[in-house]
């Protein structure tokens, strides 16, 4: 196997300058002590659009429930005390028109999550905000723009794309248009490409990945609309203890290629606050591969286990063993999701992926017997 890396050299640097340390810091104290809601202050709305991806019977939760990147977005703007409000047209009748009847009204600086399935309507809503509304920033983040940064620019009308991870750079780039400094000040803010006066695109020096997530803030699930309803949140959610993967396969998007992880003291903080905060009974653990290394599987089925969830989490056939699975079930999960993208050495050789030592089905039933978790391949 090749051992070049599939993704652009930039998103393997870390952030760890002496600006990128301040950030964290900031956005660490603004969680223990956020900062009053200022209304002078400009008033950000993340737009998160509809998807065709589908789920089946009883995972519909899966589209509905808020989830951790505009929650950790919109936690950050709403710590520092910017005015910020979540537009979820998942499932609007009319995605397009709802999504433009709540942006024009009341919103100074669009923020919209990119992914590779809904670039359509992206494309569309942005071409409209801008004609109805030229003079209001818009911002894309998310693993699209952070995929393909310079076609998204060239075909799309957005004045500004955050690469990677946005938690620090939204400080930024607020704080910069904050303060009237946007045109001066972007060429000075890592991680993002943007327009310049005269309408060509300029990018600036990558911004790097965190190297620890105990620096993010508690996710404010209270910021999405649907606390607003009646019925209040589902008590399921979207989260996960890291980010990133440790493999480097050629078909993945991956924004965030460098695998960082939340402590133990950190995630049981996390947990503790969505059940007392929000009555989360229920996590789909989100992390490209929940068990990349052993100790610290068993350490945070401990956290969990402590806790009283009930959760499934993706895993990974080769890292896998009876004693994890144990564990993970004695802590409350119910369903092991395993990856399995083919069974033939040449095709996952391919797609720089190690060929299997075993048949990956038959080490999912096995390992999956001693702690009776459902594990579908």
């Amino acid at each position: 196997m090749t051992t070049s890396r599939s993704l652009s050299p930039e998103l393997y640097l870390q952030a760890n300058s002496e600006n990128d340390l301040k950030l964290m810091h900031i956005m660490r104290e603004q969680d223990q002590a956020a900062v009053p809601t200022d209304r002078s202050f400009p008033t950000v709305t993340l737009l998160v659009g509809p998807t065709p991806f589908t789920m089946p019977r009883g995972w519909e939760f899966f589209l509905t429930s808020p989830y951790e990147g505009v929650t950790y977005i919109s936690t950050v703007l709403h710590n520092a005390g910017y005015p910020v409000r979540i537009v979820d047209v998942r499932y609007a009748v009319d995605p397009m028109a709802e999504a433009l009847r709540q942006i024009l009204t009341g919103t100074d600086v669009l923020g919209v999550a990119t992914f590779e399935d809904n670039f359509p309507f992206i494309r569309e809503l942005i071409d409209a905000v801008k004609t109805a509304r030229p003079e209001m920033p818009v911002i894309c983040g998310g693993s699209l723009v952070t995929s393909v940064p310079e076609v998204f620019m060239q075909f799309t009308r957005t004045d500004i794309g955050v690469i990677s991870e946005g938690e620090l750079t939204i400080l930024e780039l607020m704080e910069s248009y904050r303060l009237g400094n946007w045109r001066k000040g972007l060429s000075k803010i890592h991680g993002i490409y943007y327009r310049a006066g005269d309408g060509s695109l300029c990018k600036t020096p990558p911004r790097g990945q965190m190297t620890t997530l105990d620096f993010l803030p508690r996710m404010r699930l209270d910021l999405w609309p649907q606390a607003q309803d009646p019925r209040g949140l589902q008590p399921q959610i979207i989260a996960s203890y890291s980010r990133g993967c440790k493999m480097d396969c050629g078909f993945c998007f991956r924004t965030t290629p460098q695998v960082s992880y939340k402590s133990s003291e950190k995630l049981a903080t996390e947990l503790a606050w969505l059940k007392s905060q929000y009555n989360t009974n229920f996590v789909f653990f989100t992390d490209l591969t929940f068990n990349s290394s052993k100790q610290r599987t068993l350490d945070i089925c401990q956290v969990i286990e402590d806790h009283d969830l009930r959760w499934t989490c993706l895993t990974k056939c080769a890292n896998v063993d009876p004693e994890q699975m144990t564990a993970m079930k004695k802590a409350g999960c119910d369903i092991a999701l395993f990856g399995v993208e083919s069974l033939g050495a040449k095709a996952l050789q391919g797609v720089r992926k190690p060929p299997p030592r075993t048949s990956a089905c038959g080490r999912c039933t096995t390992v999956s017997r001693p702690g009776s978790v459902s594990a579908p391949c």
